[in-house]
């Protein structure tokens, strides 16, 4: 389990507001083989093996490689002055996990 922050949640929906995506694009988490990063982008739809969360109205799509990573870590954001999104791992908080 993990969780998303309010300013997660936000930039996520923001993130969608701005673009053409279709209803129910989310965040889509995932690794790569040989990889020691996540990796974070927008998808129109979840990929094989991907499990769907739901943080209010964000979507936040899991590629099952990923799903370890993620275990009891928070995912937060911050933007910087030009608009631009990173999204941060820490501690999970276990009362908020998803």
């Amino acid at each position: 389990m993990f969780t998303v922050s309010d300013t997660a949640a936000d930039a996520i929906r923001e993130l969608v507001a701005n673009t053409d995506a279709p209803q129910g694009t989310g965040l889509r988490i995932a690794t790569h083989p040989g990889a020691t990063s996540l990796e974070a982008a927008l998808s129109a739809e979840p990929q094989p093996g991907d499990t769907i969360y739901h943080a209010g109205e964000a979507h936040i799509l899991v590629d099952e490689s990923a799903a370890d990573a993620l275990d009891g870590e928070a995912i937060d954001a911050m933007t910087d002055d030009n608009g631009h999104v990173q999204f941060i791992l820490g501690p999970a908080v276990p009362e908020q996990a998803l």
